[in-house]
């Protein structure tokens, strides 16, 4: 959030493409593979609704269990593309050397009679190691 990692366009029925520059920030030559996802920031709550609490320290273990159930909860398959939707990323796949960038290209084609708005995230990997990412927001 807040970042320069947000980009915004309007659908031209049915479509939008996105350029979108992957860069190895490493020394090493790296393997990036590219994954979509549909998350979004869900709502905040209504915090006038909760009780005031004194300093609440919760233990370790809570601490704990609640990243992992937040960790749960947000895992990139619990968030595929929607039925409907078609996104190809091109190349989804690339071997950069360290301080390589190159562009990829995120083609968006909504189902038809689409109307309003849509994110999807598309995030760089090494292996299992998250490298960053992008949101990519289509409006219809």
């Amino acid at each position: 959030m807040g970042q320069h990692n947000t980009d915004v366009k309007p659908l031209n029925p049915p479509h939008a493409a996105f350029a979108v520059p992957v860069r190895n920030a490493a020394r090493e030559r790296r393997e990036v593979a590219l994954r979509v996802d549909s998350y979004t920031l869900p709502s905040l709550p209504d915090c006038r609704t909760l009780p005031v609490v004194d300093n609440p320290r919760l233990s370790r273990e809570a601490i704990l269990s609640r990243l992992r159930a937040i960790a749960e909860a947000t895992k990139p398959a619990n968030f595929p593309v929607p039925e409907g939707w078609t996104v190809t990323v091109t190349p989804a796949e690339l071997v950069l050397t360290g301080g390589e960038e190159h562009d990829v290209v995120v083609d968006l084609t909504a189902p038809d009679g689409f109307a309003g708005e849509k994110t999807f995230n598309v995030n760089a990997f090494a292996a299992t190691t998250p490298l960053g990412g992008v949101t990519l927001m289509v409006r219809g």
